[in-house]
């Protein structure tokens, strides 16, 4: 399994102008068969579509059923639970069957095995209210 933990704060008031935030990425894995780097976040606010923009390089093949597992942590260190398919989640990196696990999977058709390849995505998620903390 891959585990990254974003650092970012999702903003519960409503801003004029778009929001970019550009995370500090921990990798909490000793393999690093995928590395995310370049990520930046539009939009992390309640009511919005957030957009994230990131590179990604799979430097092996990945076999069966990999998964990414994000942890996002607000500002204040506490971790956002996973509320709608968003926030502190483990993703299906094949056969994925929710939109953002599917998002991930376009670039492998969502198939597995991973062969290796970077690739630059942008995934968009809606937060819904009912994922406030």
């Amino acid at each position: 399994m891959l585990f990254f933990v974003l650092s970012i704060a999702l903003a519960c008031s409503n801003l004029v102008a778009a929001s970019v935030q550009s995370p500090t990425l921990t990798s909490c894995s000793s393999a690093q068969s995928v590395k995310l780097s370049g990520v930046s976040i539009t939009d992390a606010q309640i009511g919005k579509t957030m957009k994230v923009n990131f590179s990604m390089i799979i430097t092996t093949q990945l076999a069966s059923s990999p998964t990414l597992k994000i942890t996002i942590k607000t500002s204040s260190g506490s971790t956002v639970p996973c509320i709608n398919n968003v926030g502190s989640c483990t993703y299906k990196l094949c056969g994925g069957t929710t939109s953002l696990e599917q998002e991930f999977g376009m670039p492998w058709n969502n198939q597995c095995p991973i062969n290796p390849i970077t690739v630059q995505q942008s995934i968009t998620a809606n937060l819904d209210p009912s994922i406030q903390l």
